[in-house]
């Protein structure tokens, strides 16, 4: 078992003796979660590209982005799961959608903001 794996499994036993089972509810409050998430890693990552003071400062802010972004994936994988998605299905289509990505014409970057 991978490492992703051990964890899908252990958040997913989690999050349903914590929240409720999958048959109970489904995705749209890890989801509604995760946009909340994903501002908060924006946030963070404001706060660590501004700081310039270095030293445990700045490893603090690091660390907070990395937990941030951790969310968003704990988050992610349990609104999978309790949409029908399992591990290996969202990995295929994350694959998929890559390549899909890659084919496409995007727009030349302006900054630090993305918009397709």
């Amino acid at each position: 078992m991978t490492p992703l794996e051990a964890l899908w499994d252990d958040q997913a036993e989690w999050s349903q003796r914590t929240f409720g089972s999958d048959a109970e509810r489904g995705p749209v409050g890890p989801i509604r979660h995760l946009a909340l998430e994903c501002a908060e890693v924006e946030e963070a990552w404001e706060q660590w590209r501004e700081t310039s003071c270095g030293g445990p400062a700045m490893k603090s802010m690091r660390d907070n982005l990395r937990t941030e972004l951790a969310d968003c994936l704990l988050l992610l994988m349990d609104a999978s799961r309790r949409a029908g998605v399992n591990l290996d299905t969202l990995v295929a289509a994350a694959i998929d959608k890559h390549q899909r990505n890659k084919a496409r014409k995007w727009p030349v970057s302006t900054g630090d903001t993305h918009e397709s």
